[in-house]
Formats: C-alpha cells, sequence, structure tokens
C-alpha cells in the first residue's frame, strides 16, 4: 500500500465513523456561517457539553450578525460583555 492509497482509506474510514457517531449539533443542522463562527468562539476552550447552553443564550439574544451589530454601543463590546457576564469561565474551564 502506498502512502496515497493509505491515506485514501483513513479518509473513508473516519468519513463512515462519522455517518455513524456523529451528533446532532445546532450549527451542523443549519450550518449558518454566524452560528458555526459562535460556536467555534464558544467552543475553542470548552466541550459542547458546557458551551451548548452559553450558544443556545447568546443565539436568543442575537440571532444574527444584523441584530448584534444593531445592539447598543460596540459589537465587539457587546460580545465580550454577553460572553462574560453569561459564562465569566467559559474559556478556562478545563476539559
Amino acid at each position: 500500500m502506498n502512502l496515497q492509497s493509505g491515506i485514501s482509506t483513513v479518509s473513508t474510514l473516519l468519513s463512515e465513523w462519522y455517518e455513524v457517531h456523529q451528533r446532532a449539533l445546532p450549527w451542523r443542522q443549519n450550518p449558518d456561517p454566524y452560528k458555526v463562527w459562535l460556536s467555534e468562539i464558544i467552543l475553542q476552550q470548552t466541550r459542547v457539553e458546557q458551551g451548548l447552553p452559553y450558544y443556545q443564550n447568546i443565539l436568543s439574544r442575537f440571532p444574527n450578525v444584523r441584530s448584534m451589530a444593531d445592539a447598543p454601543g460596540s459589537l465587539t463590546h457587546t460580545f465580550l460583555k454577553i460572553i462574560t457576564k453569561e459564562a465569566s469561565n467559559l474559556f478556562f474551564l478545563s476539559n
């Protein structure tokens, strides 16, 4: 077996495993770029089980980029304030 066929085999096996074992996560069911981006920020240092309630709470307040942009204050300030208020230890939770 050469390197290319080995890579192809591993890729196929991983794809098959994923199809069977993938979790139903909101950003996968609706791969809206904003929702994927939000999940990526939250899940950088947090397990899905811990981050999912924060993701849902933030989405209920800011369901899209426009709602976040229209929030009082600057976008960055508003977003960081919400994250800090809702999950002060979100980025520091041990995995």
